[in-house]
């Protein structure tokens, strides 16, 4: 009798985890969704409100990323401190509903202005949900399954962008167009996020998380005190700026080979299949390889497939490369996460609230500098300028971090 309850224990504990982790890929996933608006609706969001898909007029609409990643920036630092005070869980159910209520203003949109006010809820609620779904993760799983845990949860917005891709082209491209797309996909799939993460991620947190004076000093001295953490976060700044290539990657290829809108959803479709493989590979090879060591490697990779697309002369070619650049992204970004989440094992909430303020930073700073480099010397000059900002990120983070656990 006392095994069949040992066993029946462990089935129920197998069970809460993998609820766990689906809850959270589920909400990573909803974080995701609308970023469609600025990768591959972004040629049809300018001809909406400005009737011209003119490079101006795409770099304009772009920067619907600057403004919502600026007020990103502003809450990542915010719920830095904000973790001490309040639970996870609850930050991460905020940052579903910021979400939701972003679709609805998207949809009821009818003028850019407006666009531009109500889009920042997205980016609010992705900060709160990014932060605190891998913080959880780190707090509920085990260390010799996390990575895995955190290939799957951050290949949850990747196959965002595979599902949304495949949705796109079969209901929203040409039929109910992206303001459809935001009521009958982002929604529902936010709320039911939202439903499951109150379901399965447990309410209690450890009372030592919660917010005094003193765990507030501890918490960002182990952040800001350490080199190799300082400089993890300064790395991630400066790879995200760069990284921003990736809004524009569709437009161009959309725009050199004069694509329509279906042909780039399924574009996006190859290159999502490569990313989330990338990211769940990751979690498998994090233990084995090296967290630091997979990272520099597979960031000095993607510097070398990012380059060729500009001047690839055939279509196939270029998803090709587009595709190639997923895998090895995924890679990249899946073990960025594990190796930034242990760098402060004692202020993980803290870390990855602060780190999702640089990421932001970063992103908003790259959306800025592309937008302009894109309006003034075209695209070219803009993928020379990111990889080399991609190619100094996996600098510092070869010579200034250490990894974080010895495998």
């Amino acid at each position: 009798m006392q095994r069949d309850e040992l066993s029946e224990d462990s089935n129920k504990t197998a069970s809460t985890k993998k609820g766990i982790v689906g809850s959270l890929t589920l909400a990573n996933f909803s974080t995701n969704m609308m970023d469609f608006l600025v990768s591959l609706f972004l040629v049809d969001i300018a001809f909406t409100f400005f009737n011209s898909t003119s490079p101006g007029s795409v770099a304009l609409v772009s920067q619907l990323i600057t403004i919502s990643n600026l007020v990103s920036v502003a809450v990542g630092l915010s719920i830095s401190a904000l973790c001490l005070r309040f639970r996870f869980k609850s930050l991460l159910m905020a940052g579903l509903l910021c979400i939701s209520l972003g679709a609805v203003g998207c949809f009821l949109a009818s003028n850019f202005f407006f666009l531009q006010i109500i889009y920042p809820f997205d980016g609010v609620g992705t900060i709160l949900v990014g932060a605190m779904a891998y913080t959880l993760a780190g707090e509920h799983v085990a260390l010799e399954k996390r990575g895995r845990a955190i290939g799957w949860i951050i290949a949850g917005s990747s196959l965002s962008g595979l599902v949304g891709s495949i949705v796109i082209n079969c209901f929203f491209g040409d039929v109910l167009g992206w303001k459809g797309f935001m009521l009958f996909y982002v929604l529902p799939i936010s709320l039911l996020a939202l439903a499951l993460v109150h379901l399965y991620i447990p309410s209690r947190q450890n009372s030592s998380t919660l917010f005094d004076k003193q765990r507030f000093r501890v918490s960002f001295k182990e952040v800001f005190g350490r080199q190799t953490s300082t400089a993890c976060l300064i790395g991630n700044l400066v790879r995200y700026t760069g990284g921003i290539w990736q809004i524009f990657a569709v437009a161009f290829i959309r725009t050199k080979f004069d694509l329509p809108i279906t042909t780039g959803a399924i574009m996006i479709l190859f290159g999502m299949v490569g990313l989330v493989f990338g990211m769940v590979l990751a979690g498998y090879l994090v233990n084995r390889v090296g967290r630091k060591r997979l990272l520099v490697l597979s960031t000095f990779g993607l510097c070398g497939i990012i380059l060729p697309i500009v001047f690839v002369p055939e279509v196939w070619m270029a998803i090709f490369l587009y595709m190639l650049g997923g895998l090895v992204g995924g890679l990249s970004f899946s073990t960025d996460i594990n190796f930034t989440l242990e760098q402060t094992p004692g202020a993980r909430g803290t870390m990855m609230s602060i780190n999702s303020a640089f990421v932001y930073l970063g992103s908003a700073i790259g959306a800025a500098l592309g937008g302009f480099v894109l309006a003034l010397f075209g695209y070219e000059i803009l993928a020379f300028t990111l990889v080399g900002l991609d190619f100094t990120a996996a600098l510092i983070f070869a010579f200034f971090t250490k990894e974080p656990c010895q495998n």
